[in-house]
């Protein structure tokens, strides 16, 4: 065998071994599933190409992404409030405070089966937690196209103020109108319906009178009150 085919095949195994050992690493990366539910082919089939998928158990200790299935009302408010009270919702906050990636599906999110049963402003407070989670650095997805380990901090934040924006015209007012009028007497029951559905202003008659136990109601929810 000449000197230059011998170079070419031992090139040629070179890179081979290299690739062999460049596809190890990769897969040496895990991705962390929680919740209950599958994935859908398409965000599974995304991820075995560059991650061991493997689900979430208690001795879980460190992961490169976090996909969260399935999103309980509960655990929703306590990662929001950043008071997780288990270990899966410990697990996740500490996913953030370490700067790794953390995927919540769409379709996982339990809240959103409740928006045409739900009080106004129930369903409102389920919205800013949404939108802290997202502050926070979690991406809110219907698939993974595409996993990205890192994105600096001024791009979370820049992707944190284009979802402000877009999520503007689906946010249900907080500054809801309520009007009672023809009514004398104006009492807490009158405003506890209405501010159960999201009410935070009433506009009233000017020679309404308000009960004393509806005008502590007024003061303990910060309710304004407009006489016309």
């Amino acid at each position: 065998m000449n000197y230059d085919k011998l170079v070419d095949l031992i090139v040629k195994e070179v890179y081979k071994k290299l690739e062999e050992t460049n596809k190890n690493i990769v897969k040496h990366k895990i991705a962390v599933i929680i919740g209950d539910v599958e994935l859908d082919p398409i965000t599974k089939s995304n991820l075995d190409e560059e991650y061991t998928v493997t689900s979430y158990n208690e001795e879980q200790i460190e992961a490169d992404i976090a996909i969260v299935s399935t999103l309980s009302i509960k655990s929703m408010a306590n990662i929001a409030t950043l008071t997780g009270i288990n270990e899966e919702e410990n697990f996740i906050i500490n996913m953030l405070l370490a700067g790794k990636k953390v995927y919540v599906l769409e379709n996982g999110l339990e809240y959103r089966k409740y928006k045409n049963t739900a009080p106004r402003a129930l369903y409102n407070k389920y919205l800013s937690f949404e939108r802290e989670l997202k502050v926070y650095g979690i991406d809110i997805v219907e698939f993974i196209e595409k996993v990205e380990d890192k994105t600096t901090r001024k791009e979370e934040y820049k992707k944190v103020e284009d979802i402000s924006i877009l999520e503007t015209s689906n946010f249900i007012s907080e500054e809801m109108s309520f009007e009672i009028r023809n009514k004398k007497l104006i009492s807490e029951m009158d405003l506890r319906k209405p501010f159960m559905n999201g009410m935070k202003s009433v506009v009233i008659d000017k020679k309404s009178i308000i009960t004393p136990l509806a005008n502590d109601f007024i003061r303990i929810h910060n309710l304004k009150v407009k006489r016309v």
